[in-house]
This record gives C-alpha cells, structure tokens and sequence, in this order.
C-alpha cells in the first residue's frame, strides 16, 4: 500500500502491573517518540481496539481505528458508548486500506469515512 513499519512496540506486563506501557496508557507511544524524534501531534496511530485508541488519544496522535481486531464490526457501537469525545474517529475496514488512505489522501483523516 505504499507504506512501511519501522517496529512493532510490546507491553510485556500484566493487567495489574500498574506500568505506563499497557494501553489505554500511552507509554510505548511515548517510548516510539523519543526513539525516532517524533512529534505525536503529527503522527498518526492505527489500532484496532478502543484501549488502542484511548492510547493514541492520551498521547496526543491522531488515530484511526481498523476493524480486523478483536472488536471487529462491534467497535462502531463500542466507540458511541465508551469513546463519546472520540467517536468522528474513522474507522476504517483494515491496516491496508488505513495504510493507502493515508498515502493516498491530501487530508487523510478527514477523507476517510467509515467504510
């Protein structure tokens, strides 16, 4: 699609650790920031989980949600009930299709719908 991974990022803890690393925390994104000299506000997070989005959101990116996750077709509804402030968030049907969306769009979070 046109777009690259650098690295996949990892909270080794469990639930109860009370780390900053386990999503909704924005710990790793933090982390991946400071790693490659990143301005979050300028970056833009791709998960397919509401934890990933309240992450994203908590870090300051802005975000797209993909619906090949484990909440797959519920997070629409998921995101109206638990994310109310996030819920213009695109969501978007799978990591290619964000990946050209992004590559593709002058105004990529604005044009992307709801697919």
């Amino acid at each position: 699609a046109g777009a690259r991974i650098d690295q996949f990022l990892v909270c080794p803890h469990a639930p109860g650790d009370a780390c900053s690393c386990r999503k909704p925390k924005p710990g790793l994104l933090v982390q991946a920031a400071a790693e490659y000299k990143l301005d979050l506000a300028r970056c833009v997070f791709i998960g397919d989980s509401i934890t990933d989005l309240m992450a994203g959101a908590a870090a300051g990116c802005r975000c797209i949600l993909v619906r090949t996750g484990r909440q797959g077709s519920a997070l629409d509804s998921m995101l109206a009930e638990l994310a109310p402030k996030l819920a213009a968030t695109p969501i978007i049907d799978d990591l290619a299709a964000a990946a050209r969306q992004l590559v593709t769009a002058s105004n990529p979070l604005t044009e992307a719908s709801r697919e």
